[in-house]
Parts: structure tokens; sequence; C-alpha cells
């Protein structure tokens, strides 16, 4: 198990919340995961599909809590709140509700084809999205696979006639001969037609925005935005690089790099600016990989990974040292100069240029 990346889904390690490095230590996230885990394991339920990591992984050779806090676990927001209480309360409900619907069905109900008891291998094959042509997973299906597919998307079937009249409307005003082509073979919702959820929502913003007509403005003011932007990427990279010449930690507080950008932005827009901070963050870190946002408190700073701090700082040392080197020399050569004198006598003698060059050179 690598505990440098989320250890939850174990998939990477961007955007992390780490709870050792919260300074109070009686609020700490450690005590809250265990609980929750604890509160799956004695409902008799699986972990969430998004959990990818064994119980006995999470427990090694003491319990969670004390393994996660030896071991300064961290993972992702999103992954925490799939073991959240409210999640747990969802997931009771829904399995009781379907079982007292399998109670109330008659004998000769329950020996019906389902496609809870069809083949998981034959669902993905006779589920393709509508948009990508790829397999999915419905989600009741995917908890069930004891070995679910690498990196499935999650699906659902067309249930309404409006979703038909949706994608028949946009594909036609796009133009769009691909999907019109798949819209000829009938009714969506009664061909049982499926797509995948972020298939959809990209067809969907894709649609609104083939409708909004090209603004002038916006695009002058995409441009200014991201100039403004790459200023202040370059304002980061010279406070971080500053920094690592002194012991003080190479941060940046992104209380200042906001302060940069409104500044900034307002000086070209001529309009005063309050940018979103955390869009901000995300949009920093989307940049540069090599980033990191560390909350401390109230204050959020940015700084670069540890190896890649030590590199950059030992780097600053060394170009210091190249020009502490070079003014010393140009003294001793300054030096050299003035102790020379000469003086001209009315002709060049045939070696005074080799004479007037310092033998330092």
């Amino acid at each position: 198990m690598d505990w440098s990346i989320c250890a939850l889904c174990q998939r990477d390690g961007q955007n992390l919340v780490v709870p050792s490095a919260n300074l109070n230590r009686d609020v700490c996230g450690y005590s809250a995961l265990s609980r929750n885990i604890d509160a799956f394991i004695n409902e008799g339920l699986p972990l969430p599909s998004k959990i990818t990591v064994a119980l006995t992984d999470f427990k090694g050779d003491t319990n969670v809590a004390d393994n996660l806090k030896e071991n300064n676990a961290k993972w992702h927001k999103g992954c925490m709140s799939e073991l959240a209480p409210s999640k747990l309360k969802r997931t009771l409900e829904s399995a009781a509700n379907k079982k007292r619907k399998i109670e109330t069905l008659p004998v000769n109900a329950l020996s019906k084809t389902t496609r809870s008891s069809l083949d998981a291998k034959t669902q993905l094959q006779s589920c393709l999205c509508l948009f990508c042509n790829e397999p999915g997973v419905f989600t009741t299906e995917y908890i069930k696979l004891k070995h679910p597919p690498a990196r499935q998307k999650r699906m659902c079937k067309v249930n309404t006639d409006n979703c038909d009249y949706f994608v028949r409307k946009a594909a036609a005003e796009m133009g769009d001969s691909l999907l019109l082509a798949k819209l000829s073979k009938g009714n969506l919702f009664a061909r049982d037609a499926c797509y995948h959820h972020q298939c959809f929502t990209e067809f969907r913003n894709r649609y609104r925005t083939f409708l909004t007509p090209e603004n002038p403005d916006t695009a002058r003011m995409k441009d200014i935005e991201n100039s403004v932007l790459s200023e202040t990427m370059m304002y980061i990279e010279e406070s971080l690089a500053t920094s690592t010449d002194t012991d003080v930690a190479t941060s940046i507080k992104l209380s200042d790099i906001r302060k940069f950008y409104d500044h900034s932005l307002a000086r070209m827009t001529g309009k005063e600016s309050n940018v979103n901070i955390t869009r901000l963050k995300d949009k920093i870190l989307e940049l540069d990989s090599d980033l990191r946002a560390v909350s401390d408190k109230k204050e959020i700073y940015i700084s670069y990974k540890d190896d890649l701090a030590a590199a950059l700082k030992y780097a600053s040392r060394s170009e210091v040292n190249d020009v502490m080197s070079l003014c010393r020399l140009g003294r001793k050569i300054k030096a050299e100069l003035a102790d020379r004198k000469q003086t001209f006598n009315g002709h060049f003698e045939e070696n005074c240029q080799e004479q007037s060059v310092s033998p330092t050179f």
C-alpha cells in the first residue's frame, strides 16, 4: 500500500487532505475515518466501490486509527465523503426498500428475468454508451461485482421521452451526423438506450456552448485573465525561488497570491476584482503539478513538494556562490590595475597591448 497517495482509492496524490498537518491534535480525521469504517463493517455492508483498499491494509498490525496515524495517511475529500454516516444511512435504506419490494412480490414474479439476474459480462457487452460507444457498469451491478472492471464509467438508461427529444433536437441543431445516425434506429426510451453520466453532461455542455453567441468582450476578458494568471504564476515562482536562500520554509500564502491576482486584474480592466480563492488555487495547482496546497489553521500555503524544494534551494545557493566568486575575481583585477603605473611617452611600444592586460586574465 502506497501511503504517499490517497489511502482510500490509491489512485493519485493531487489535492489531498493531510490530517497529520493539522496543528490542533484534538481535531483529527483519523478517529472519524476509523469510526465510519467500523460502522459499515458492523452493518454487514461492503465498503463503497470507490474505496479500493482492503480492510486488512487499513488495520495493519494494530487498529485502523493507529495505523493511519502512524503512516501519516492522507486522502481525497471526495473519497472521505463516501464513508460519511449519511452515505451509510442511504445505503441501509436502499437495502431495506429492496428487501421490502422482494417480499411483497408474488411467487411467480420472482422467476422473471431481471437486470440483476443477468450475468455481469453479458451486461457489459450489451450496454454501450450512446455518445462514446464504450461499455459501462450500472451502479447496482458495480457494487455486486467481486472484481469490478478498471476505470468503468457509471451508466444509466434513458427513462423518459423528454431525454430522447432533447438529444434529437441538440444533435440536429449542431449537425452531429454520427449521433443522428444512431438516433435513426428508433426512440431511445423504447429501445432502452444507455449512456454514461459524464458523456451526457459533456454533450449538454457542448450544446449550451453552441447556443451561446460569442461575445467579443467575453473573449477579451478571457485573454486578460490568462495574462494575469501567467503573471501570477511568475510571481509565485519568483517568491519561492527567493525564499529558498533562507532558512524559512519555501511557501507563500494563498491570500497574498489572491491579492496579487486581484491587483493585476484591476490594473488591466480598471475594475475591482474579487476572485474566488478556491478556484484560483485549483487553477494554480492544475498549471503546475509540482506545487501543492497545505492548510494550517485558517491559512492555506502554496509550496513546492519536499524533494523539489530541496533541489531548488541547492540550486539557488549554488548561483549565489558563483556570483560571489565573480565579485572576488573582479576586485582582484581592479587592485592589479590600480597598482600598475604607466605613462605615455609619445609612441606605443611593441608589446603594449599584452602589458595592459592583468595577469589574472
